[in-house]
């Protein structure tokens, strides 16, 4: 559908200019043309080519410099309870550059290694890759050990609380109550000084302690040693000291024999000696319960287990996509995990700077228990709803049960509405049917160098439209320096596609997903109001969005196709994922993808558009006000260009009217019609290319340094502007990161 913007002129894309512009531009108009000497754009007239044609590798030759970027929306929550309508907003993240925002070690090469015999481990030249390492070790990356759970810690508590518990060997041992005491012969006649009772009591008192030392201390301040008072016959074996026991009653203390003392406690006679071995002269147990606690007859010493820490901090770590306050968590590469970590990277890491491998276990356990780190999973179709409705039991799952049978209705109606879309496009010319989404991120450099692990790597965007009735593909690619992933990017795509559709195309029938920050937001709506008012042969175009959850799309089997031909690829900018964009549909007479490069000044400011073209997003033409989490479907028509309309349900039978001059529940004013009748002009998104943190450009021109990169793509990596105050984050939600509406009041 696009043959028809080869050998058009990228105009300048600056607001002065919008009048001189012609109403029906195409896609080309949004792609930003290289230049004859160096450029990294694909050129709409070389798309056009045949499959075989190869892109040029051809580099940047921009001057790297500290710049300030506007705010592009660059957020995506899925389903979120952010307002949508005021998405994008917010200050920028970024403060203020310094007066050297470049990194001055950006050019350094490797570190040289400290001595490996020293004792105090060195800090390798690749970690650790956080400024504070006890970033990555608030807490342990498992859930909190329930350790007074475990088996073997019930039955120590209950044993030493004086309870039944099972022993190791499986045999039940009965809770400890008072033994049959002395005879009545005993001369102290303990018998009748205490009953039953009162030997109850005192054998409840002594297991009440529940601690070891405490239990100790009650032994020892009722017995007392002494010398024996007369010694019979020159036999020296006998003992050296007499004990005297003694139970408290009232205020006295009354002696008792040791056979009573002993049975009252249900103890041995053992457990006494063991106790009046570690009296001191206060009186108290003066040692300590040591059991269990003796070091292990193989432990790993200090010094590799410390090489272990050190090798988990040398991997690149962001924080989450929505940099929560109450979770502290990092990601590493997705292609990552433990095993491959300590199989394939470690060893080497080990042999390169001199230190003694851990075993897997022990590096497993350092990397669970000492650091809050995870592996990068982008969040795609995690449904809430079918997981909760999983998890729950018994009477809380049936009342949950009528919540989930209208989630999997919902479902039903957008896959059935979207084969009713794909039908009608195929049988009526003038309708055009479609399914969009952003690509998960794809990298750059990308190719099975181990350093490569180490290092932070530059994000490349691929959003992608797919025709439902032509089975046409068409990606729009661009870097984490031209653009972000927001609203104007997705609205400044789509807009391009738009108008480089045939003059036969009336109606645009859409589906894509939920995400707030990209599709269904007031920017992506101002968007479509301006195609509809600008562009003549255009009538009707449909916004309409998957249950959340459940976006499975014909889009996705382009995202399939780029993922399976990437494989054993090696890819180091911009353009060659162009290439393999290009070269991922296969087949006799398939017809490859289009694919189109851009540049900052290819996009739009749609919220500044959207500030101009939209003065009411939150109340219908009746006074009702919109919840935009809810919407199913967006239309925008011609011939009502102060409008646009909404469902809540795609099957609901009227549309809501939502009149976009009109301010709150008044009524509109003859100035703001006519405001609203002159379509406004598309100014610009980013001034300047943005700025990567310093931290990923050291890295990029480190690769560049140890031949990872060939030397022929530095122009490409050495423009990059750098600045110390980006903030490293993951470019896309993480499948455990909750939704943003956890954190905002209604």
């Amino acid at each position: 559908m696009l043959m028809s913007m080869q050998g058009h002129e990228l105009p300048a894309n600056h607001p002065e200019d919008a009048d001189e512009q012609p109403q029906q531009d195409t896609a080309a108009d949004l792609v930003q043309q290289p230049a004859e000497s160096s450029g990294n754009c694909i050129n709409p007239t070389s798309v056009e080519c045949l499959p075989g044609t190869s892109y040029a590798r051809e580099e940047e030759s921009d001057e790297p410099s500290q710049v300030d970027t506007e705010n592009s929306g660059d957020s995506d929550p899925d389903d979120s309870d952010f307002d949508p309508a005021n998405e994008g907003n917010s200050a920028s993240d970024d403060s203020a550059p310094s007066d050297h925002d470049d990194d001055p070690n950006i050019h350094q090469g490797p570190e040289t290694l400290a001595n490996p015999n020293d004792p105090t481990p060195p800090a390798p030249a690749n970690a650790p890759n956080v400024a504070n390492p006890a970033d990555l070790q608030t807490r342990g990356r498992k859930r909190k050990r329930s350790v007074d759970s475990w088996k073997q810690n019930v039955r120590r508590n209950n044993r030493v609380r004086g309870r039944a518990y099972k022993a190791t060997t499986g045999r039940m041992v009965e809770a400890k109550r008072p033994k049959p005491a002395c005879s009545e012969v005993c001369p102290k006649k303990c018998c009748t000084l205490f009953s039953e009772d009162d030997r109850k009591e005192i054998c409840q008192a002594y297991y009440d302690l529940a601690n070891y030392e405490r239990q100790k201390d009650f032994i020892c301040t009722r017995v007392e040693e002494k010398a024996p008072k007369q010694r019979v016959g020159k036999n020296t074996n006998k003992r050296k000291v007499s004990r005297y026991y003694s139970f408290p009653k009232g205020d006295l203390r009354v002696p008792v024999c040791q056979k009573f003392f002993c049975a009252t406690l249900s103890i041995s006679e053992k457990v006494i000696q063991h106790a009046l071995k570690a009296k001191g002269a206060a009186g108290t147990f003066e040692s300590s319960d040591r059991r269990g606690k003796h070091a292990p007859g193989k432990k790993s010493p200090e010094r590799n287990l410390e090489g272990a820490r050190m090798h988990i901090r040398s991997f690149p770590a962001m924080e989450s996509h929505y940099c929560r306050k109450d979770s502290q968590r990092k990601y590493l590469d997705a292609r990552l995990n433990i095993r491959k970590m300590h199989r394939d990277l470690y060893p080497q890491w080990c042999h390169q700077y001199g230190y003694t491998p851990v075993s897997e276990k022990v590096y497993r356990g350092i990397f669970n228990s000492e650091f809050n780190l995870g592996f990068h999973q982008p969040k795609k179709d995690q449904c809430n709803t079918c997981s909760k409705y999983k998890n729950l039991l018994g009477d809380a799952k049936e009342a949950y049960q009528p919540i989930y049978d209208e989630h999997v209705v919902r479902k039903q109606e957008s896959n059935t509405m979207k084969e009713a879309d794909k039908k009608s496009s195929q049988t009526d010319e003038s309708v055009k049917a479609i399914t969009f989404d952003l690509e998960a991120v794809l990298y750059t450099p990308y190719t099975d160098v181990s350093l490569l692990y180490y290092k932070r790597k530059l994000a490349i965007y691929n959003f992608t439209i797919y025709e439902q009735d032509s089975k046409d593909g068409y990606c729009f690619l661009w870097p984490e320096s031209e653009g972000k992933r927001g609203a104007d990017e997705i609205a400044t795509c789509l807009l391009a596609y738009i108008r480089s559709l045939p003059a036969t195309i009336h109606h645009i029938k859409s589906f894509s997903d939920t995400c707030g920050g990209q599709n269904r937001n007031v920017h992506v709506a101002a968007a479509m109001l301006y195609a509809v008012r600008s562009i003549d042969h255009l009538h009707t175009i449909d916004l309409k969005f998957m249950e959340s959850g459940h976006s499975s799309m014909e889009v996705d089997s382009m995202h399939a196709a780029i993922e399976r031909e990437r494989k054993h690829q090696k890819i180091y900018n911009t353009h060659e994922w162009g290439m393999i964009c290009k070269a991922a549909r296969r087949g006799r007479g398939s017809v490859p993808y289009e694919v189109y490069e851009l540049k900052h000044t290819s996009f739009y400011d749609f919220h500044q558009l959207s500030d101009q073209l939209i003065k009411n997003r939150s109340y219908t033409t009746d006074g009702q006000k919109i919840n935009w989490l809810k919407l199913k479907w967006l239309r925008f028509i011609k011939q009502k260009p102060n409008s646009f309309f909404c469902k809540q349900r795609l099957t609901d039978d009227e549309f809501m009217e939502v009149n976009v001059v009109q301010q709150g529940r008044v009524r509109e004013s003859m100035r703001a019609q006519q405001v609203a009748a002159s379509t406004p002009s598309l100014g610009s998104a980013y001034k300047e290319s943005l700025p990567i943190s310093s931290q990923k450009k050291k890295d990029l021109i480190q690769l560049l340094d140890s031949g990872a990169i060939p030397e022929e793509y530095r122009a490409f990596y050495a423009n990059l502007k750098c600045r110390r105050n980006v903030r490293e984050a993951l470019p896309e939600p993480d499948v455990d990161e909750g939704d943003p509406e956890d954190d905002v009041d209604d």
